[in-house]
């Protein structure tokens, strides 16, 4: 059975249901504008965050638990749909001091991501769940520790950063990104999924951070990925004749991956040339083995806040996978609690005012990837 991958990821702007697409919508609260030179980011640690984030999480495991159209369901538990704070963290000193005044040091974050993870579990969603794992500062004891609470819990793992530099690094001994060579070495077999996306759009001729998919796509299924997510242009780089970049090696690539592996479609768009040649050459081609799409949410365009009656609504999310489901396919969940992108556009305004200034602050380099 194909499966359709919903995201519920809570950060910057990607395709589907954000960059390249169509965003989710507030029918009426708009985020909190960031200052000039940076994403307004919350303190993680701060109750004024997690109470109303882990309702948050509870409602989606409500609404999409227990649809078998629901193939996993990823929280973001920082930026984005993963679990770095934020882009800039390590660069911007404005956003960096906020963080050691809550109390940030590599133990303390791990302490919260594992005790969101702990919530997650009691929440006994009927779909999977899963987290995707970051190195903060190159320290790969992180994810380590990440990744074996998560597998205690009965949570899949990832990484969202799949890269040509992955091999270069598994052939010298150094870590792959978020160390998940070794990660999916330990934990295959005993948890699913053990999901992979890419870094950002592939180029077939080999060029860029990720690489080609002639290459990348083998070496990630010998290593144990059971879940691969490409981005939607290179599906339409492999399966669609009169896409600029058509590459037939591609199809070829992607093929021979899904004999061993998932294979998502991430964000996809919902509207426009590139949305009909995605329904045409991709979701109802049946020489393109898409199991499903890897679909985006954001916080704030369902949560309208607690005025609001209802406070939570569904309905851009539900109308935005239903054609996957239509066709047979499975949706991931991401949900983002903070915007990917330089404007934060993920997190409630009515959360960002309870914060308030010294529990929020500004970290720059915040960018879409």
């Amino acid at each position: 059975m194909r499966s359709l991958i919903v995201i519920l990821a809570l950060g910057s702007c990607l395709g589907l249901i954000g960059c390249g697409g169509a965003s989710l919508s507030r029918s009426s609260v708009k985020p909190v504008p960031p200052p000039a030179g940076g994403e307004v980011t919350p303190n993680y640690f701060s109750p004024s965050f997690q109470t109303p984030y882990k309702a948050f999480m509870q409602q989606v495991v409500q609404h999409y638990g227990s649809n078998p159209s629901v193939g996993y369901i990823r929280f973001g538990l920082a930026q984005g749909g993963e679990t770095y704070p934020n882009l800039g963290f390590d660069t911007d000193a404005t956003c960096s001091d906020a963080f050691t005044g809550w109390g940030w040091t590599p133990t303390t974050w791990v302490d919260y991501l594992t005790m969101m993870l702990g919530y997650e579990e009691t929440l006994k969603s009927p779909a999977k769940l899963m987290v995707g794992l970051n190195t903060v500062n190159l320290d790969t004891g992180i994810p380590d520790q990440v990744a074996a609470y998560a597998v205690s819990q009965h949570i899949g793992f990832g990484s969202q950063g799949l890269q040509q530099s992955d091999i270069s690094n598994f052939d010298s001994g150094a870590p792959c990104t978020a160390d998940w060579c070794s990660l999916f070495d330990t934990y295959h077999g005993q948890v699913t999924p053990l999901e992979l996306q890419t870094a950002t759009q592939s180029d077939p001729s080999g060029g860029g951070v990720t690489g080609s998919l002639v290459t990348l796509l083998p070496f990630a299924v010998e290593n144990h990925a059971t879940s691969l997510e490409l981005y939607y242009e290179d599906w339409l780089t492999a399966f669609d004749p009169s896409y600029p970049g058509y590459t037939a090696s591609y199809a070829t690539a992607i093929q021979s991956a899904a004999q061993g592996a998932q294979m998502q479609v991430v964000f996809p768009p919902i509207a426009g040339s590139d949305a009909d040649s995605i329904q045409t050459y991709v979701m109802n081609n049946q020489a393109a083995p898409a199991t499903g799409a890897v679909m985006l949410i954001q916080w704030a365009a369902v949560d309208q806040g607690p005025s609001a009656n209802p406070q939570y609504v569904w309905t851009s999310v539900d109308s935005a996978i239903q054609p996957w489901v239509a066709a047979g396919k499975k949706v991931n969940l991401v949900v983002w609690p903070v915007a990917d992108s330089a404007s934060n556009t993920a997190t409630p305004a009515y959360v960002l005012n309870s914060l308030g200034s010294t529990n929020t602050t500004t970290c720059n380099n915040g960018s879409g990837q």
